[in-house]
């Protein structure tokens, strides 16, 4: 857990089905950051988690209207802050 001036940031790997965050850091790199950016991962936006799959499978994210899927080890390196 990471702390700031939101508040505690985890990564989106933390948050079950149902839970809510707001995204806080994206990754790694310029490359990174532009492909999480185009799924409609942005700074500041609220994310819920729809579901995750078992065996390491993808986490899927409802961002903006729009459902995304996340690899389990680029879903490590976005931080959101927790909301419940």
């Amino acid at each position: 857990m990471i702390m700031s001036d939101k508040g505690d940031l985890v990564p989106l790997t933390t948050l079950i089905p149902g839970e809510m965050g707001r995204v806080a850091v994206l990754g790694h790199g310029r490359g990174r950051q532009l492909r999480f950016r185009t799924m409609g991962l942005i700074e500041g936006r609220m994310i819920r988690v729809v579901a995750t799959q078992p065996m390491r499978g993808p986490i899927v994210v409802d961002a903006g209207g729009t459902q995304v899927a996340i690899g389990r080890r680029m879903a490590t390196q976005i931080l959101v802050e927790r909301m419940g």
